[in-house]
C-alpha cells in the first residue's frame, strides 16, 4: 500500500506468489489476492505453474530431491508423466475467478474491504467492454451476505463459508 501511495505512476507486479496448502486456504488466498489488487498490484503471477508428480523439476544436484510421488503439489497444474495425466490443482480453480472474467485492459475500481476481522473480502474491476467483475471471498465457516453497489445498481449475494464467488454484470 505504501509503495503505491508514494509512487502511484508505477505498475506493481506481484510475482512468485504461491500458497502453502490451497486445499485448505483457497478463500484465504482470494482475500490476499483481493488486497494485492486493492493496494495497487496490476498483475499476479502464481509460482509454480506446472510441476510433475514429484513436485519437480528439481536440480538433480539438490540433495533434497524428492524421489517418491507426493499427495499434494502446490503447482497450479500437475503433470503426471508416468500416466500422461494433467491434474488441475485447487489453485487453477482459484485463479480462474480472476483470469476468466477480468479481461486484458481492465482496471481495479474502488471496493470496500468488507471486514478483514471477519475474513470477508471483495475486489472489483471494470473491463474494457464496461462489464464489472467482483471477486468475493468468505474465509469463515459460516455463510455471509455481500452487497455490491455500483452506479446505483445493487446486487446481494449470499456466499457459503470457505468460498469464493465471481459476479459479473453490465455497467
Amino acid at each position: 500500500e505504501k509503495i503505491h501511495t508514494l509512487f502511484p505512476e508505477l505498475k506493481i507486479q506481484m510475482t512468485e506468489t504461491g500458497s502453502v496448502d490451497p486445499y485448505s486456504y483457497m478463500s484465504y488466498n482470494a482475500i490476499q489476492t483481493n488486497r494485492m489488487f486493492r493496494f495497487g498490484a496490476s498483475s499476479l503471477i502464481r509460482w509454480c505453474l506446472v510441476l510433475d508428480e514429484y513436485n519437480g523439476p528439481s536440480d538433480s544436484r539438490n540433495p533434497h530431491l524428492k524421489t517418491s510421488p507426493v499427495e499434494y503439489s502446490n503447482g497450479v497444474i500437475t503433470y503426471n508423466a508416468s500416466q500422461n495425466e494433467v491434474i488441475y490443482n485447487p489453485d487453477a480453480y482459484f485463479l480462474a475467478h480472476y483470469s476468466r472474467y477480468i479481461n486484458r485492459g481492465a482496471y481495479y475500481i474502488s471496493s470496500t474491504d468488507i471486514d478483514s476481522s471477519k475474513r470477508l473480502s471483495s475486489a472489483s474491476f471494470l473491463n474494457p467492454d464496461n462489464t464489472v467483475v467482483t471477486v468475493l471471498s468468505n474465509d469463515n465457516a459460516d455463510p455471509a451476505t455481500f452487497k455490491c453497489v455500483f452506479n446505483g445498481k445493487v446486487i446481494e449475494y449470499r456466499l457459503s463459508g470457505k468460498s469464493i464467488a465471481t459476479l459479473k454484470w453490465q455497467e
